[in-house]
């Protein structure tokens, strides 16, 4: 019933609510502000006067995407300390972890508020990190298995990796590796080993370097082949062994000398833009509309780059975009 002693009931959790007329009272209550003087005053005949419809509309007030989102980030984040979920995480049956990605992806391409951007900071400093989500995860881990006391072998040996690999990582990476024991290779001691063991080159070295001496760099997609050698599956291995710390020193070597970022702390997909832009921009051929956009892309989130990624891409020409205040600046 619609009507209690001659007064209109409040919407429900009741089967009444989805009533075609219950929809269009709510409608006009949300409305009430800029209906006609004549409309409000029919309204007020039958129980909807301003306060009426105000209580109304307070009431059905629901939460956008946006907030239901955040409220569950802040849940996870008061509980694990951080935001570096999959993109399959659910929280209180909540796909935080879509909802995060699209979060990350709105903030790449520049379409997400700054407020929401400073309420996920607040959560979660690294919530949208320039280096692979996947070695925070690691991260994480490892510090959690640090304070705990807990390192098993193979945090131990994620974190000598670490410090092999520090002059590649990110400052804010070495920041947050630091209170773990990492500080640089010198920082690691070599465990000492009865029985040295040696590690083979392996048949794909001589096609990397084959690979390379052609192109310049390593950043091959997976199905590459270098003269019928699967190069590209090849060095998904590689990279996978060198960021768990079981890729050999010598190995690991022969692949930086031929390309110094063939393992980048950065999304390998940046990597392979960045060639193929150097390539075309070197020959004087036009850019393809998508690299293009890349292109200014990274201009316009520069300061989000790591600074290795900032030096490469000085080299080939592209620059910080100047804020409206720097070119305001400029121009007086």
């Amino acid at each position: 019933m619609l009507w209690q002693e001659g007064r209109l009931l409040l919407p429900g959790n009741r089967e009444e609510d989805e009533d075609p007329l219950m929809v269009w009272l709510r409608r006009q209550c949300a409305r009430h502000d800029v209906l006609q003087l004549e409309q409000q005053n029919l309204l007020a005949d039958i129980g909807i006067t301003a306060a009426t419809a105000r209580t109304v509309t307070a009431s059905l007030t629901i939460p956008t995407p946006g907030e239901i989102g955040l409220a569950q980030a802040r849940s996870y984040a008061a509980e694990h300390g951080n935001l570096a979920v999959t993109d399959r995480t659910r929280h209180n049956g909540h796909p935080l972890g879509s909802w995060l990605l699209r979060q990350r992806q709105r903030a790449t391409d520049g379409r997400i508020e700054p407020s929401r951007i400073t309420a996920l900071n607040a959560l979660d400093p690294h919530w949208n990190p320039p280096w692979p989500l996947a070695w925070q995860r690691a991260y994480h881990r490892a510090r959690t298995a640090t304070d705990s006391g807990t390192l098993t072998r193979i945090e131990r040996r994620w974190i000598r990796t670490q410090a092999q690999l520090w002059d590649s990582l990110h400052p804010a990476q070495q920041q947050l590796l630091t209170p773990l024991g990492a500080t640089g290779p010198a920082a690691i001691p070599v465990q000492s080993r009865t029985t040295a063991r040696r590690y083979p080159t392996g048949e794909g070295l001589p096609h990397a370097r084959a690979y390379a001496t052609l192109h310049g760099h390593l950043a091959v997609s997976i199905h590459t082949h270098q003269d019928g050698f699967p190069l590209g599956r090849w060095l998904v291995q590689q990279r996978r062994k060198a960021r768990s710390g079981r890729l050999s020193a010598h190995r690991l070597q022969e692949l930086t000398i031929l390309d110094p970022w063939w393992n980048p702390p950065w999304p390998f997909t940046w990597q392979r833009h960045y060639h193929q832009h150097r390539t075309l921009a070197a020959a004087g051929e036009p850019l393809p509309p998508a690299l293009d956009r890349w292109a200014r892309k990274q201009t316009a989130l520069w300061g989000q780059l790591h600074p290795h990624q900032q030096g490469l891409l000085t080299a080939i020409g592209l620059h910080p975009l100047l804020s409206h205040t720097e070119r305001q600046g400029h121009l007086s």
